[in-house]
């Protein structure tokens, strides 16, 4: 713009010749005027345009120190995040040796059930052939006593054990103590046969009665009935040679009724020996501790 604005001053000299004076400086007026306006438009655009730099160049310093800030929270999270990372990594190696730590206890624990629990499957099967035992003993006394009939005789297996149970009036007349009666005679010596064929089994005579007082005054019911279990022994030991080291005696007198004794049926069944047939525990036990053996 401004080469225009000199332009057109040159050719107003040129034509300075061809007009009048007062034309001349109309146009040479009209010319100021349009240089001023031009070079205020010129000078206005400039400082605008200083304006603009300045902004920018303000701008520009806010942008670096916010870039500068970014940086600088960039760097302390880069910081946070190597430190996570660590933390992490360090977890990592520390549940890594519990894993295997664990993994090797565990593995010693499976090894201890695993043998404790074959130890109580050898114990189960010790009480297994310990009961299959004595069901076989229980069945062999009552094929051979088969024919004895129920109210003088009862053959019972239970809790591991066979209980043979003798009636008074199969074993005794009433008040006596000292001598079996013949009719008990078979069942005994079964009884000891049986017994004498299993070295692991061996004999508890108990005797019985019910509330009443005993026949012989001179007796309590507790003599009376260890009296009553003693003659038994005697008889299964000296008459049909069954160890005496294998029987015991005792007597429990009225305190373990077989059933009630409001009734006389149900006294004669409280007046009785039985006869317990059990496996030596000693038995039991030493082989129960072969199989805890280590």
């Amino acid at each position: 713009m401004l080469k225009h604005c000199i332009v057109l001053f040159i050719a107003t000299l040129l034509l300075a010749g061809c007009v009048g004076k007062r034309k001349h400086l109309e146009m040479i007026s009209s010319l100021q005027k349009q240089h001023e306006a031009e070079t205020g438009a010129l000078r206005g655009e400039l400082d605008a345009a200083n304006k603009s730099i300045h902004n920018l160049t303000l701008e520009l310093v806010g942008q670096k120190g916010a870039n500068e800030a970014l940086l600088t929270t960039q760097d302390k999270l880069q910081q946070r995040i190597d430190d996570l990372q660590a933390e992490i990594d360090r977890l990592k190696n520390n549940v890594s040796n519990q894993q295997e730590s664990f993994g090797a206890e565990l593995q010693m624990k499976e090894k201890e059930l695993a043998v404790c629990s074959q130890r109580i499957a050898n114990i189960s099967g010790l009480l297994a052939d310990w009961s299959k035992g004595m069901e076989s003993v229980a069945e062999e006394i009552r094929t051979a006593l088969a024919e004895e009939p129920a109210d003088l005789l009862a053959i019972e297996a239970k809790d591991g054990n066979v209980t043979v149970v003798m009636f008074e009036k199969l074993l005794f007349k009433p008040g006596s103590t000292s001598k079996v009666e013949n009719g008990a005679l078979k069942p005994l010596e079964t009884i000891a046969e049986v017994v004498k064929s299993h070295p692991e089994l061996s004999v508890r005579i108990v005797g019985h009665t019910d509330n009443q007082p005993v026949p012989r005054k001179s007796l309590e019911s507790w003599d009376y009935s260890l009296l009553r279990a003693g003659t038994v022994v005697k008889v299964l030991t000296e008459e049909f040679d069954l160890g005496p080291n294998r029987v015991i005696a005792a007597g429990k007198s009225e305190f373990e009724p077989r059933t009630s004794n409001e009734t006389a049926e149900g006294r004669a069944q409280n007046r009785r020996v039985e006869v317990i047939i059990q496996q030596s525990e000693d038995i039991l036990v030493r082989d129960i501790r072969r199989v805890l053996a280590p």
